[in-house]
């Protein structure tokens, strides 16, 4: 395996090691959000608050501890490096991820406008725009910004070290899925969950795809984000509480589905001659 430049094999001991990377940092996220939903409680925290604390050890995590402790994804690096290797810092061209994020994200909600038309209750929600709602956005900013640097900038990398381009995003997508079982854990329905786990299993391989076809996180972020925060304007009439739960929820992921095969044609299209998910990676 290659070694990143001006590293020993010492300072890559992790970096090498890329299940025992990946368990430990899971382990850490993991340690890391339950903490502050507990601390939260003890301090009857509102839903802005325990989103701003979970923003800090979210970056305390992915930003410090990640590249200076830990070491990965491709060991010892300055900080301005490891930006660099987990793709936050190129942006460029930037017109043209601006493009991909918009069109993406226009296409990704189509397919959720579309099977709403459909279920036959359809409505447009926005009153989670409302300032009240707020946290909601807090929440999206969380997601989109941390969890695509850890799951795409760092982990995504890591498995592109070792395995094929296919087998890396797989990987990834089941993962990433796998971890929203820890919901669980702070009370959240289990139906709900499973429906966000089938979610989270449709969108990942598109939002894997757009970081490695654009060598760069900011789409992923941008898309990310703008889906959590302007999604349930589209979702929030199919998925009420009640005996309609369960066939909302499958026409929402229906919608999501469509929504992810449209997007994955328009970015083959437009990135066409760009990183073939067929080719292999050259780190062995």
């Amino acid at each position: 395996m290659k070694e990143g430049v001006g590293m020993s094999s010492e300072d890559s001991l992790l970096s090498q090691r890329i299940w025992v990377a990946f368990i430990i940092l899971e382990a850490i996220w993991l340690t890391f959000g339950l903490m502050v939903t507990y601390i939260g409680d003890i301090l009857v925290l509102d839903s802005t608050l325990s989103s701003v604390l979970r923003f800090i050890v979210r970056g305390v995590l992915l930003l410090l501890i990640v590249p200076f402790i830990l070491r990965i994804p491709n060991g010892r690096r300055s900080f301005t490096q490891y930006l660099e290797d987990i793709k936050l810092t190129k942006c460029r061209p930037l017109a043209r991820n601006l493009i991909i994020t918009v069109l993406s994200t226009l296409l990704l909600l189509s397919g959720l406008a579309l099977t709403g038309v459909l279920y036959g209750n359809f409505t447009l929600d926005f009153t989670f725009l409302l300032p009240e709602n707020s946290p909601i956005l807090f929440v999206a900013v969380n997601a989109g910004l941390w969890e695509e640097i850890m799951w795409r900038g760092i982990i995504l990398t890591l498995f592109l070290k070792r395995y094929r381009i296919r087998t890396s995003i797989a990987l990834n997508t089941v993962l990433f899925a796998l971890a929203h079982l820890s919901n669980l854990l702070v009370g959240q329905n289990l139906i709900v969950m499973l429906g966000q786990l089938i979610f989270v299993l449709i969108a990942t391989p598109f939002i894997a795809y757009v970081f490695i076809k654009t060598e760069s996180l900011l789409p992923g972020i941008l898309i990310h984000f703008s889906i959590d925060a302007f999604g349930p304007i589209f979702m929030n009439s199919m998925i009420q509480p009640g005996p309609s739960l369960i066939i909302g929820g499958i026409y929402m992921l229906a919608g999501w589905f469509i929504g992810n095969i449209l997007a994955f044609g328009f970015l083959k299209v437009y990135m066409k001659g760009n990183n073939s998910l067929d080719e292999p990676n050259t780190h062995s």
